[in-house]
């Protein structure tokens, strides 16, 4: 049977549908995000598998692919997979079948989830593949996924289904309600191709040994080598802040072209985001990169184009934009020999010195309920001042704070690292580094990025900063 179901119009075969199954999900955002990637990052796949397909048209889709298989627990499926013409159809538990040769792609949406042990099935897909494409339910509560034995599932719980690195995951809609989302892993290269030479596959349900923990200059020259990882990482930190929480919002101060204002907003229970963008370029980038979301009218969008700074009553501050380095524009400080952080650097030009709109994080927030569990700071060297204007919010909404940590910075805007420990101590926060390291004067300036955390939350933050950073380290 035919019908013109892939993005451009193909005609395949398909399975005899089940009570509109197919029909229902087959245009929603999981299957055409992994259609998608199937055909960018697996073109030159020769076979691939469902796992757990039912009579989902996925795999028919991908007509390039000379051998596919379709495979479910159903025996009684094999009738509806009859008509299918270049797909064969097996039943069976995936953990017991064999077949004689590995896939170049796996595929395996809603199925993990719905397993004992998902970890033990994401481990043994990855023994019959070279890559993967697997898919949950994401942060949606378990009495609306009937059957499923894991729910809710945050990105943490997620991850660590699988006994090797993820390359990408991606959130998207769920395929039968538009308003509960679904997040979708990427192996390109998977277990066991990607295991060092030599090193033994682990069993499939085997906890991972801890990576060794790395030093502050080892950890240093990775991301110098590696800048995404940085970003990655932070990424990590404020998603498993927020699991478990609901109405939440987050900050993200500097917000750029959107990176992490995208992945803020798809966070589960998420209520809020306030992307901050003060230079009047980028803030022009930032809305065309989120322009889909404001097309659809996405919920929760804040874009402020102001620069957070430290005082009230200042309305205006002066700013360079620069046209080398966007990413590199700022306020203006006071001190003519540190203007900007770059200004001694020959290789950063700006534009004529202007004014923007100013406020501080206590005036944007004052109408914030809360919970507000992270807020993300990279302002150039204002960090310092946009902290001094954060102290009510600092003391009623408790957020973990990931600021920019420029040695230049407090030359900038005449501070001292004993002004800036003070400043926190009073608010009972704590300084730490990346490795989870609360940070002292002598070793303040040992990474560029740091954090600011309540006490009460000091000892899960360094416990989650050793982890993430050990293991990110390890896997490259």
């Amino acid at each position: 049977m035919g019908d013109p179901v892939t993005d451009d119009g193909r005609k395949v075969d398909l399975p005899v549908d089940i009570k509109g199954y197919w029909a229902a999900r087959r245009n929603h955002d999981l299957y055409r995000v992994a259609s998608g990637l199937a055909r960018s990052l697996f073109a030159d796949a020769r076979s691939a598998i469902d796992v757990g397909c039912n009579v989902a048209g996925l795999i028919c889709e991908l007509d390039w692919i000379g051998r596919r298989v379709a495979s479910d627990v159903q025996e009684q499926l094999t009738a509806n997979w009859a008509p299918v013409r270049n797909v064969s159809y097996v039943a069976g538990d995936p953990r017991k079948l064999t077949f004689d040769a590995p896939f170049d792609l796996v595929i395996s949406t809603q199925t993990a989830e719905y397993v004992d042990d998902p970890a033990g099935f994401v481990a043994r897909l990855t023994e019959m593949g070279r890559g993967l494409i697997v898919a949950a339910s994401y942060g949606v509560p378990a009495d609306l996924l009937p059957g499923s034995k894991h729910a809710p599932i945050g990105f943490q719980t997620f991850r660590d289904w699988f006994p090797c690195p993820l390359d990408s995951w991606h959130v998207v809609h769920h395929p039968t309600n538009r308003a509960l989302p679904h997040i979708v892993g990427v192996v390109k290269r998977s277990h066991p191709a990607r295991r060092r030479a030599g090193a033994a596959a682990p069993a499939a349900s085997a906890a991972r040994a801890p990576a060794a923990a790395p030093t502050m200059e080892a950890f240093r020259k990775h991301v110098l080598a590696h800048l995404s990882d940085l970003e990655i990482l932070l990424g990590e930190i404020y998603t498993a802040l927020a699991e478990g929480q609901t109405g939440f919002a987050m900050v993200d101060g500097g917000a750029n072209r959107g990176y992490h204002t995208r992945r803020m907003l798809d966070l589960p229970g998420c209520r809020k985001v306030y992307a901050v963008e003060a230079d009047p370029h980028l803030a022009e980038s930032l809305r065309t990169s989120l322009a889909d979301r404001l097309a659809a009218g996405q919920p929760g969008l804040v874009l402020v184009a102001r620069a957070l700074q430290d005082d009230p009553r200042r309305t205006e501050i002066p700013w360079r934009s620069s046209d080398s380095h966007i990413g590199r524009s700022s306020i203006v400080s006071d001190n003519p020999e540190r203007a900007t952080l770059w200004q001694a650097d020959a290789s950063v030009s700006y534009r004529a010195e202007t004014t923007v709109p100013a406020t501080t994080i206590d005036a944007m927030l004052a109408g914030e309920p809360g919970p507000l569990p992270f807020v993300k700071l990279d302002l150039e060297g204002a960090d310092l001042l946009a902290l001094t204007g954060a102290t009510a919010t600092l003391h009623r909404l408790r957020p973990v704070v990931a600021f920019e940590n420029s040695s230049r910075a407090p030359e900038m805007h005449g501070l001292s690292v004993a002004d800036i420990a003070a400043r926190l101590a009073a608010l009972n926060y704590v300084p730490m580094d990346f490795l989870g390291q609360p940070m002292t004067e002598a070793t303040w300036f040992g990474m560029f990025e740091a954090f600011a955390v309540p006490k009460e939350r000091a000892d899960w933050l360094s416990a989650r900063l050793r982890q993430v950073t050990a293991r990110r380290m390890a896997e490259r």
